[in-house]
């Protein structure tokens, strides 16, 4: 019996990609113009932390820092103005919290970069633990927020189920007993379902509230 959730947060309950698709180019125009590319071609980089993306580019880790620096900091001056939930988000944590359910965030961003989306969107109230960067070491793909959850809540790992809309998200779960759960709903997220075999796939958040009726 599932007992935590854990969300992803950009691309599963917030619509952040052209912020995030931005503040790419901004930070490769800034750092790395000779690898610049077309706006949409930076959704490849969605899910991986930035520091990997950028030392894709250079071993110069005072380059790779700037990089990370200029994006969040570009980030931060257009996210209000552009993101906004995705359809049922609210609904569906809400009914989750009322079933009883633990609800976790489980992203790779900094807590400093995740808060302003969770408390403009009025959805940081539904969440009982944050696990982002820094609270975890090691960033998802690695398993350790699965770990992470068990140790917290005291669950066991087939009592966990990760929601998310990138592979990074569905390969955390590999090699423990989680359940995984990948949503269609954005521009991208169809092509890691393509390479994955997720528990379950959601064409809308609120699928999960009749996938959890059933369990």
């Amino acid at each position: 019996m599932i007992k935590v959730i854990l969300f992803d947060l950009d691309g599963t309950l917030v619509d952040s990609e052209e912020v995030i698709l931005r503040s790419f180019d901004h930070a490769f125009v800034t750092c790395f113009p000779e690898h610049r590319l077309p706006l949409l071609e930076y959704r490849k980089y969605m899910g991986p932390i930035l520091k990997d993306t950028f030392g894709i580019y250079t071993n110069d880790q005072e380059l790779i820092q700037k990089g990370i620096e200029d994006f969040i900091s570009y980030y931060r001056t257009i996210e209000l103005d552009l993101i906004s939930l995705f359809p049922n988000v609210d609904k569906t944590l809400n009914e989750l919290k009322k079933r009883g359910y633990k609800i976790a965030l489980a992203t790779n961003k900094f807590l400093t970069s995740a808060m302003p989306s969770l408390t403009h969107l009025k959805i940081h109230k539904y969440f009982d633990e944050l696990f982002t960067f820094g609270v975890i070491k090691n960033p998802k793909p690695d398993n350790e927020v699965i770990h992470k959850a068990c140790e917290t809540f005291n669950v066991n790992e087939d009592e966990i189920l990760m929601v998310g809309d990138n592979t990074v998200d569905y390969d955390c779960t590999k090699g423990t007993k989680a359940l995984s759960a990948l949503v269609t709903y954005n521009s991208w997220s169809e092509d890691a379902i393509k390479t994955t075999s997720p528990t379950y796939i959601l064409n809308d958040i609120s699928d999960l509230l009749n996938i959890l009726k059933g369990e």
